[in-house]
């Protein structure tokens, strides 16, 4: 009985702590991903309203009027 014959393989050990290693870089990739699909979504979302915001702005009277279209406005 020899010393190399009952150690564990260091070349085996060290490629299982790689692959250990690349599979939670996956890992890892996929949930940034995933997160930046996220945050796009509610730039977008908020870019939009915005948008929304900046039109109607710009195409009603200033400053905007308040009251019934009967009654008097109040500025």
């Amino acid at each position: 009985m020899t010393v190399t014959n009952d150690a564990a393989d260091p070349l085996a050990a060290a490629q299982d702590r790689w692959q250990h290693i690349e599979g939670r870089l996956a890992a890892i990739e996929l949930r940034i991903r995933e997160q930046n699909t996220a945050a796009l979504a509610t730039l977008d979302t908020c870019l939009a309203r915005l948008e929304a915001l900046r039109q109607s702005l710009a195409t009603q009277p200033w400053p905007p009027r308040t009251g019934t279209p009967d009654g008097p406005a109040r500025r």
